[in-house]
C-alpha cells in the first residue's frame, strides 16, 4: 500500500464507520473508489449542514446555527483533505496497472499502454 493510500485510509477512518467501502471491496481499484465514495459523502454532509445552518438561522436558533457552522467547517476541511489525496492515489493506482501490464507484456513490448499515455502527455 502506497503512502497516499495509507494517508487516505487514516483520513477516511476518522469520518466513516468501519463498514465503509464494502461495496467496492472486490475491485482492484478499491482505494480510489473508496476515496470517491468518501469524497461524495463529505459533500452530502456539507449540503446537509449548509441547509441546517440556514434553517436554524432563519428560525432564530443562533446557538444551533453556530454549532452547525462549526461542523460544516469540519466537513469542508475533511473534503479538502480527501481531495488533496486524489492525485497521489490515482498515480499509485496507475502504477499498479503498469506493473500488471509489464507482467503480461509480450517480450517485444517495452512500454505499457498507461505509461505510454503518460509519456505522450508530457
Amino acid at each position: 500500500m502506497g503512502e497516499a493510500a495509507r494517508s487516505f485510509a487514516k483520513a477516511s477512518s476518522k469520518s466513516q464507520p468501519p463498514f465503509a467501502g464494502i461495496a467496492t471491496s472486490a475491485a482492484k481499484d478499491t482505494t480510489v473508489k473508496n476515496a470517491i465514495t468518501d469524497f461524495a459523502t463529505e459533500h452530502f454532509e456539507i449540503a446537509c449542514y449548509t441547509s441546517l445552518t440556514l434553517t436554524a438561522t432563519e428560525l432564530g436558533e443562533k446557538k444551533i446555527a453556530a454549532i452547525c457552522k462549526a461542523i460544516l467547517k469540519e466537513e469542508q476541511a475533511m473534503a479538502n483533505t480527501l481531495k488533496s489525496l486524489f492525485p497521489s492515489l490515482n498515480s499509485e493506482y496507475l502504477a499498479t496497472l503498469d506493473d500488471e501490464e509489464a507482467e503480461k507484456a509480450q517480450p517485444e513490448e517495452v512500454v505499457s499502454a498507461p505509461l505510454r499515455r503518460r509519456m505522450n502527455k508530457a
